[in-house]
């Protein structure tokens, strides 16, 4: 292995401890929000999200480094840094109240009764407590009090 693929490695642990860190101290960032929201999506092999390098699996609307969508209206970004960018700049665009749809005084669950509506046979309540529980927070808790 080189030394460049031995430092990106070294980063990428770096950033994961930091986060770690962040969540203990009490932080919740925007980040956290995302890595929630990646994994009760089910990201892993063979997934739809993983397929469609698309962590958050976003509706497709012409996002930056998409190539489509795919038969269910889902994005497919053709990297999963792209995919992952367009995730966390829904959730910023979110938190700060620059978003059409949602907004910082949104609860947990009015966010998710949004993000993942139960006419796409979703459960939001249970989206939302998974991802208010993975940040330590609660389904009643406002989007907005997480830190870009």
């Amino acid at each position: 292995m080189d030394i460049l693929k031995r430092i990106a490695i070294i980063k990428q642990i770096l950033a994961l401890l930091f986060r770690q860190l962040a969540l203990v101290k009490g932080k919740k960032r925007v980040e956290d929000f995302a890595e929630a929201i990646k994994i009760y999506e089910g990201w892993f092999p063979g997934s739809k999200s993983y397929r469609n390098n698309n962590p958050g699996n976003l509706r497709y609307t012409q996002q930056a480094g998409t190539t489509g969508q795919d038969p269910t209206g889902f994005a497919i970004f053709s990297t999963y840094d792209f995919g992952w960018n367009a995730l966390v700049h829904q959730l910023r665009i979110a938190i700060n109240g620059v978003s059409q749809v949602y907004n910082p005084e949104m609860t947990f669950q009015e966010f998710f009764s949004k993000y993942a509506p139960s006419s796409d046979n979703n459960d939001p309540d249970k989206y939302a407590t998974f991802v208010a529980g993975r940040l330590g927070l609660t389904i009643q808790d406002k989007i907005g009090q997480i830190e870009i």
